[in-house]
């Protein structure tokens, strides 16, 4: 039976949700300030523990400054620049990641500090097929090569005596969301894979009562999770293709105010989460898109519905909608094979037309 985590302190939480675009990094966190110190008691590694007094102090010091500098990050994502310059340890620096997928800085010897994904256009193309279980665990690959690989043995030690890691999801290219604390709970020998609870935020840090959940609320909180991260990740290869641009007007950088629009909608068959079967949106005209206010015609020419384009009301609707009636969409991805596919815009379309007045 995998080990359950243990229950971790108030002050920490997943992160990812910031608002607003952020400075980054932010300053350095005051030594001994309390309001931005997320203290990791050494009672989470209570029993037989053999981590090093050191490695412990490196891995708590990790997650202090993580929770510290949270606040400064752009719409949660981290520049890769940012996690290799790392945090500063008793006059060293320590990076929180490199080159490899499961990593453990110079400054710790026992198991390592943090793992991560990696970042590909298409998800066929990642070297390493990490998934996620029917209970919302991801599963990460093992080191490839044999399966007492250090890097593996290193996983295996954070699973026996459930040392925190970090995981580092690279939803574009050079940027990275973290998730900490994440827990390996199992390990799949014949899948080579691990089992990595990433919905420890939910479950123990936003409140004490998670812990009285039943098991049916547990998987269904832990498969809310998963598919949260499918949605960044398909967000963020869209509003990679698209330059963080609004396909209708152009607004572009704001990461905040761009959407990534299924244009067929993921409650049907055919609404796969992919660059074709979506469109980089503004706050605005994503959901005049999804209210069919307008329509994107196979041709990639925008339609405003008739009795909007009719309707007498201010600037605001006049620049925002109306004159937008018949004109090009003013982005389009890098890459022709990136395009919205003219057979998704088509059945779109017709539902468009059929709801226009």
């Amino acid at each position: 039976m995998a080990p359950v985590p243990p229950a971790v302190p108030d002050q920490l939480r997943r992160v990812g949700e910031g608002a607003g675009r952020r400075r980054e990094p932010g300053p350095p966190r005051p030594a001994g300030d309390p309001s931005t110190v997320v203290l990791w008691p050494r009672i989470l590694y209570k029993g037989a523990v053999a981590e090093p007094e050191r490695d412990t102090q490196v891995r708590q010091e990790a997650l202090q400054h993580l929770a510290h500098q949270e606040p400064y990050w752009d719409d949660g994502l981290v520049r890769w620049a940012t996690l290799i310059r790392g945090f500063e340890f008793q006059g060293l620096r320590i990076p929180l990641c490199s080159m490899q997928g499961i990593f453990k800085p110079k400054a710790m010897t026992y198991a390592p500090l943090s793992i991560r994904s990696t970042y590909t256009e298409s998800p066929d193309q990642r070297p390493y097929e990490d998934a996620f279980d029917a209970q919302g665990n991801l599963l990460y690959e093992y080191r490839a090569g044999a399966v007492e690989h250090s890097d593996n043995q290193g996983l295996r030690r954070c699973m026996t005596e459930r040392l925190p890691l970090v995981f580092l999801d690279a939803e574009e290219k050079g940027l990275y969301r973290p998730y900490f604390p994440v827990f390996v709970i199992g390990d799949d020998l014949e899948r080579r894979s691990f089992l990595v609870d990433v919905t420890t935020g939910d479950r123990y840090l936003q409140t004490r009562a998670a812990e009285s959940l039943s098991q049916l609320e547990r998987r269904y909180r832990e498969a809310l999770t998963s598919v949260r991260i499918h949605q960044r990740r398909f967000r963020s290869r869209v509003l990679s293709a698209y330059d963080t641009t609004c396909a209708v007007c152009r607004l572009q950088r704001h990461r905040v105010l761009i959407d990534a629009a299924h244009i067929l909608p993921d409650s049907t068959p055919g609404g796969i989460p992919s660059v074709p079967n979506a469109l980089a949106l503004c706050k605005l005209h994503h959901a005049a898109f999804d209210a069919d206010l307008i329509g994107i015609s196979p041709d990639l020419r925008v339609e405003v519905r008739r009795d909007i384009r009719e309707e007498a009301d201010g600037p605001m609707l006049l620049h925002g909608l109306q004159n937008l009636h018949g004109s090009p969409l003013r982005k389009l991805p890098h890459r022709r094979q990136l395009y919205p596919d003219p057979e998704f815009l088509e059945e779109r379309f017709w539902r468009f037309r059929s709801t226009s007045v």
